[in-house]
């Protein structure tokens, strides 16, 4: 069996779709490159939730973020960042 070929699982990452992905970890073979992304139409619908929860404390997160995650290699991660530290020093 070839394990070069990388395998990806794209949903919307809901909770009940968890079977899958953890199908895909239990079954495929050890040293197969895997991928678990979350499509950016879903992805942007939890974020703009999160926008409304965190009103006021970060007025430009809703126009702040789109970009990073569109134009930035490094946006999930500062996106991330910027929640934690956030929610940390509650």
């Amino acid at each position: 069996s070839r394990r070069d070929i990388p395998v990806a699982c794209i949903q919307d990452g809901a909770r009940d779709l968890e079977p899958l992905r953890r199908e895909l970890r239990e079954r495929l073979p050890e040293g197969v490159p895997r991928r678990e992304l979350v499509d950016f139409y879903h992805a942007i619908s939890y974020l703009d939730a999160v926008a409304t929860a965190c009103d006021g404390e970060h007025e430009d997160l809703a126009s702040w973020y789109r970009p990073q995650l569109l134009t930035n290699d490094q946006g999930g991660g500062r996106v991330i960042g910027l929640l934690q530290r956030s929610f940390t020093s509650r």
